[in-house]
C-alpha cells in the first residue's frame, strides 16, 4: 500500500494570504533583493506557523512554476507557427 499525504496535513491555511502577498511584493524587488524559501519560512515561524520548510517551498513552487510556463509557452500557444514560403 503506498502511502498518501492527507490534504489536511499542510499547516500553511492561516498564513496562506501573507505568502502570497510577500511573493508578490518580492516579484517587484530585483532578483538579489528577493527573499528565499528558507527566510520566507523563518519569517512564518515568527508570526506562528508550525509548519515545515517543504510545506513553504511547495506553495512557492506550483505558483512560480505555472507563471513562468505560461511566459516561457504564452506566445507560441496563442499563435502556432507558419513557416514562410
Amino acid at each position: 500500500m503506498k502511502y498518501k499525504r492527507t490534504p489536511e496535513s499542510k499547516n500553511l491555511g492561516v498564513f496562506e494570504a501573507w505568502l502570497r502577498h510577500a511573493l508578490e511584493v518580492g516579484a517587484r524587488r530585483p532578483r538579489s533583493q528577493r527573499r528565499t524559501a528558507r527566510r520566507l519560512h523563518e519569517q512564518l515561524k515568527a508570526e506562528g506557523s508550525t509548519g515545515h520548510n517543504a510545506r513553504v517551498t511547495e506553495a512557492i513552487r506550483t505558483p512560480c512554476m505555472a507563471r513562468a510556463t505560461a511566459r516561457i509557452m504564452g506566445d507560441s500557444r496563442k499563435q502556432p507557427h507558419a513557416p514562410l514560403k
